[in-house]
């Protein structure tokens, strides 16, 4: 509380202790590097608030201030190359961890307003995340160094893109969401539904992101398995009933929904049926499970094709 008034009176306010506006231009550039120190500090119990501090302060200047903390945020990023490529990425673990995790308190917190800077974000989020993915996914398993950082960095990315997607419906993504599906969900779509059964994973969240956008939707559609992974992981007798709430709910009745895909999505609505069908007939579901399950029949009940199903 005290940093975020201290830095609220410093930045806004008025008086001896307050910066004056001609001294913008020669104090932000140091000010800036000082405030990224303190956002991507040690781990404290009050860190999110005062990252929540700085960048609500920074958000109530023209936006060029807010541009230039992200670029020093990103600086490491952007030497390394700007598009998400290959296992030659050097910035230490650590450091992706820690400014993957700022990139995530900072869309929490501005959410939409970030939005002039959401393609940066969405590029460095992709970096750090393919890079490791490829690492986790082509070493030996049991041979990987920092095995747990790059879990941490991939998990953080993905959370990353998951709110960049959610809160840009109508930004063109179209170069990040392509690179997503064929360097993050792709490869990983052989073990989808035992990787996904016991919660509702980033994942998951990022298609449910895509389902509601008709920017976004067809992301879902790049990769066939994708569709036919959730339909299985729906189910699956071994996924948790809220993964299969969150599969009907906020990925399934929002592509019924999604007028940019009524003809896409055809095809799969057998695959997704059946495995209603299976939840209704030997999962014994009840309360919000069933209650999802019947509204959720209902909105595909018209679009059902197979005789045996209708």
């Amino acid at each position: 509380a005290r940093f975020r008034e201290e830095i609220s009176v410093f930045l806004q306010g008025e008086g001896d202790e307050a910066l004056k506006p001609a001294d913008h231009d020669a104090v932000m550039p140091v000010l800036l590097r000082l405030l990224y120190g303190r956002a991507v500090g040690s781990a404290k119990d009050n860190q999110n608030a005062r990252r929540k501090a700085i960048f609500v302060a920074l958000s109530r200047f023209e936006p060029k201030v807010l541009g230039a903390f992200i670029d020093i945020a990103i600086a490491k990023t952007q030497k390394e190359g700007e598009a998400a490529s290959g296992t030659d990425f050097a910035m230490p673990l650590r450091q992706q961890v820690g400014m993957l995790n700022m990139i995530n308190d900072m869309l929490e917190t501005l959410g939409s307003g970030l939005e002039p800077y959401a393609i940066q974000l969405a590029d460095t989020a992709l970096l750090c995340t393919v890079s490791a993915g490829e690492k986790l996914e082509n070493e030996d398993k049991d041979d990987i160094q920092d095995a747990s950082l790059l879990r941490a960095v991939r998990q953080s990315g993905l959370q990353s893109l998951v709110k960049i997607f959610a809160d840009n419906e109508n930004l063109d993504l179209s170069s990040q969401g392509k690179t997503t599906v064929e360097k993050l969900i792709s490869p990983r779509m052989t073990n989808f539904a035992a990787e996904n059964l016991q919660g509702v994973s980033a994942m998951l969240k990022l298609c449910s992101a895509w389902s509601k956008s008709t920017t976004h939707c067809k992301h879902l559609f790049q990769d066939p398995r994708i569709l036919n992974g959730l339909a299985e992981l729906l189910g699956h007798s071994g996924s948790q009933n809220e993964v299969k709430i969150f599969i009907l709910r906020d990925v399934l009745d929002k592509l019924v929904l999604n007028t940019a895909v009524i003809e896409t999505f055809q095809p799969y609505v057998s695959a997704f049926v059946a495995s209603i069908s299976k939840i209704l007939s030997s999962q014994h579901p009840a309360g919000d499970l069933l209650s999802i399950c019947v509204k959720s029949t209902t909105k595909l009940a018209e679009r059902i094709t197979d005789p045996k199903q209708a």
